[in-house]
């Protein structure tokens, strides 16, 4: 263990620190310009998504919505959705449901991921069965995001209730 000069690489004092044979030891003079120098690295960064500045110790993303964008637009899907569960599959959902929620009625429209950095609720099409690798038309129903989570909060309640609304729209989508 010997003990090295080094210039801080936040303010570029010289300081000592301690070399240990595992590591190549400090490069900051405190834990102050560590957190200055963190800081300094998200606000130099922004969200990959949506371009909002990243704090603390977000690294791509600003929040785990744009997280959850960025994976479906590669195509990854490794949140646990079926690979038929894209743009198309959710446009057909959309426009069976008449952009429109299933329980209250209020009008619903997809957003670009600019929007979910607003206070305008984004639609969510709903897995009735909450299995999100079944996508079938018949699982799936449009909500706005309140009674998204209003029905995953009592999924037991509105699960007939949900799949007796799906039939009904696709009987009049059908006429």
């Amino acid at each position: 263990m010997a003990k090295v000069k080094r210039n801080c690489k936040q303010c570029g004092e010289a300081f000592e620190t301690h070399v240990w044979p595992s590591t190549d030891g400090k490069i900051f003079c405190s834990r102050k310009c560590y957190a200055d120098y963190t800081r300094a690295l998200g606000r130099a960064r922004p969200c990959e998504v949506c371009g909002a500045p990243l704090s603390g110790r977000q690294k791509r993303f600003c929040s785990h919505r744009c997280k959850g964008l960025a994976i479906r637009k590669q195509g990854l899907h490794s949140d646990g959705y079926d690979y038929s569960f894209n743009d198309e599959f959710k446009a057909l959902i959309r426009g069976r449901d008449n952009d429109t929620c299933a329980i209250c009625g209020s009008a619903c429209e997809p957003f670009p991921a600019e929007a979910y950095h607003t206070d305008r609720q984004p639609s969510c099409i709903h897995h009735i069965n909450a299995q999100k690798e079944d996508t079938d038309p018949r699982n799936c129903i449009l909500l706005c995001a309140k009674c998204h989570g209003m029905v995953h909060y009592h999924m037991a309640y509105w699960e007939p209730m949900l799949y007796a609304l799906v039939t009904q729209r696709r009987v009049a989508a059908a006429d």
